[in-house]
């Protein structure tokens, strides 16, 4: 009996322990299964359906979102996501489509970073003083925007005829595809010409610019005879593209009548003159470079980045990134903001929308850009210090998820 008696009390740690693991493993089942009441690392979303607005088809931006959206429905499959890239006309028609308060909480958009502090000042291409120039109609200013942070530089790209143009001061006057009415190219392009023609002594008259596709502004320029609005000049800012490269093949032997033209000289002038006139149009908002990196930087496109094209070319970067409305729900940008955030990732899917050629090199550029130690020296960390995000704020829940980065900000973040 003694023996008998004595066994029973340590039967019972060992079914307490039972029903603990089994409570335990209920426990991991109820979290696995329901994953939008998951852990900070993956927040959830009320979100179903997910647009995000990304320019030209085609267009880096367009494979990006692409790319994107199918990294969202992989990494979060508990989420039910559906995810619609939507072709526009470029970095303002993407913002003006986040206006929708309903829509808004589930859309995202890419664009050059610069265009985004229009919209928010309600300049340019958001100023309603403008619209006898763009057939939109009306403009108006878009307010509460925020960034989800910096993705990579776009490139400047003016190509011209070989032998017709040495100079971007010889287009002055001239005619130049400037990209669609509400692109960001067309930002680019103005802003370019201010400073080659208008602020440059002595003074030219500025360009008249024709608003055309890629595809529309390439026939103008190698086949003015058949075109109603032939140009001397194509103005196009994008990443090194694969449909423009393309477009340059589909002319054979004659794509060495194309060349691009050097534009780095007038880099300090891009600077200069946003730091002027934003600082008048901010007012207390504005956090001057004081030695940082502007808002633009120095790049060059590559030698054989285009067929027939052999040479480097110094240009101007503007930064791009992920943009949203202050009401897109938190858990959704932070899923984005990550992915971008993921080098690797954003390495390969820029790849696809390059041309073949500098692919490669691309990618590993871009692979790199995070580490001390490489070339590119930390780029990626620079574009956080870019100055845009004192003027449009990185969006808190982003700012909290990406500290390793965001930390640099001194501004914004609200």
């Amino acid at each position: 009996m003694a023996s008998s008696s004595s066994a029973r009390p340590r039967k019972r740690p060992r079914t307490a322990a039972a029903l603990a693991v089994g409570l335990l493993a209920a426990s991991l089942l109820v979290v696995l299964l329901v994953p939008a009441r998951g852990s900070s690392h993956d927040p959830g979303t009320r979100c179903r359906t997910v647009r995000i607005y990304s320019g030209q088809a085609n267009s880096p931006y367009w494979v990006v979102a692409q790319e994107l959206g199918r990294e969202l429905v992989r990494r979060h499959p508990g989420w039910g996501l559906t995810v619609d890239p939507v072709a526009t006309d470029g970095s303002a028609d993407n913002i003006y489509r986040l206006q929708d308060d309903g829509a808004a909480a589930c859309s995202l958009a890419m664009v050059q970073l610069n265009v985004a502090v229009d919209a928010t000042f309600g300049i340019y291409q958001f100023d309603y003083q403008s619209a006898a120039r763009f057939r939109r109609g009306t403009l108006n200013q878009v307010n509460r925007l925020r960034t989800l942070g910096p993705s990579y530089f776009d490139l400047v790209h003016v190509i011209v005829r070989r032998g017709e143009v040495s100079s971007l001061r010889d287009l002055c006057g001239k005619t130049v595809s400037g990209g669609l009415e509400l692109s960001g190219s067309l930002q680019m392009n103005d802003v370019l010409f201010d400073n080659v023609c208008a602020l440059t002594p002595p003074a030219l008259p500025l360009p008249h610019v024709v608003y055309q596709t890629l595809g529309e502004g390439m026939d103008s320029l190698t086949d003015p005879a058949t075109s109603t609005n032939p140009v001397q000049a194509v103005v196009w800012v994008a990443a090194p593209s694969g449909i423009l490269d393309e477009r340059i093949r589909r002319l054979g032997s004659a794509a060495s009548d194309l060349q691009l033209l050097p534009i780095d000289r007038y880099r300090e002038g891009f600077g200069t003159h946003w730091d002027r006139y934003y600082e008048r149009v901010a007012g207390a908002g504005f956090v001057r470079r004081d030695g940082a990196p502007g808002i633009f930087a120095d790049r060059t496109i590559s030698a054989g980045t285009y067929s027939g094209m052999n040479q480097p070319t110094a240009t101007i970067g503007a930064p791009n990134g992920l943009v949203a409305r202050d009401t897109v729900d938190p858990g959704l940008a932070v899923a984005a903001a990550r992915i971008m955030a993921d080098r690797p990732w954003l390495a390969g899917a820029l790849g696809q929308a390059a041309p073949a050629a500098v692919a490669h090199a691309h990618s590993d550029a871009l692979e790199s850009d995070t580490h001390a130690d490489s070339d590119a020296a930390g780029e990626y960390r620079q574009l956080w210090r870019n100055p845009v995000f004192c003027l449009v704020p990185v969006l808190p829940a982003v700012a909290t998820a990406l500290r390793e980065y965001t930390a640099q900000q001194h501004c914004g973040l609200s």
